[in-house]
């Protein structure tokens, strides 16, 4: 998988923990994020494709692999870095900073967009929500990945930075799909690790959606 190099990464606020993807323990869970969008995403090429919290850019490598045409939006200032970062290994996207409330692109300018642990950040979801509905095309692809409420990852939080999971997230983890499923439909999902979702002890969940018929 192509991920940012860790000496290219560029810390961009409080939340985005890009270099704990490469520690020895905690990055081969945080990893695990990736692998399902890219069972999510099965080897498909798009035409324009959008990342909705690309934080550092650690995963727009991958993405461009996916892509023609590739952008990204962040609330961070940081855009010009994170490209010229990008560009050192190759990668071209078109990086926009401001909110996933108030999208800066027209109306169906994207057929697949992906989203890995930020809209649990984004207040008013619902309006993010319908933002994202505005700009993707009718037979568009959105996958999402979210961490579910786990006390392992809410443990880890707390070892590697003294964070409150609580204060990091709030209620969001929960009402996220509900809002979610106002505008789309879900195709597939997927849980880590599988065997332990059932019993609701998932780390992560992930979802492949669709814009309802218009």
């Amino acid at each position: 998988m192509k991920l940012l190099p860790k000496d290219l990464l560029i810390k961009t606020g409080e939340i985005d923990q890009a270099q704990w993807n490469f520690s020895p323990f905690f990055g081969r869970l945080q990893r695990q994020r990736f692998r399902m969008a890219e069972r999510l995403l099965n080897g498909r090429k798009f035409k324009q494709l959008l990342e909705v919290g690309y934080g550092s850019g650690i995963f727009l490598p991958q993405l461009a692999t996916h892509a023609e045409q590739l952008s990204g939006i962040d609330v961070h200032d940081r855009s010009v870095e994170v490209q010229k970062s990008l560009e050192r290994v190759g990668v071209r996207a078109e990086l926009h900073s401001g909110s996933a409330t108030n999208l800066p692109f027209p109306d169906t300018a994207f057929d697949a967009m992906v989203s890995i642990s930020a809209l649990e950040f984004v207040e008013p979801i619902e309006q993010a929500v319908a933002e994202l509905a505005r700009v993707c095309q009718a037979n568009a692809v959105l996958i999402v990945i979210c961490p579910a409420r786990s006390s392992m990852l809410d443990k880890a939080l707390w070892l590697t930075t003294g964070g409150n999971a609580e204060k990091f997230y709030g209620t969001r983890r929960e009402t996220l799909l509900p809002a979610l499923q106002t505008r789309f439909t879900v195709r597939r999902q997927l849980s880590y690790p599988p065997l332990l979702s059932a019993c609701g002890l998932a780390v992560y969940h992930a979802w492949e959606l669709s814009p309802h018929h218009r």
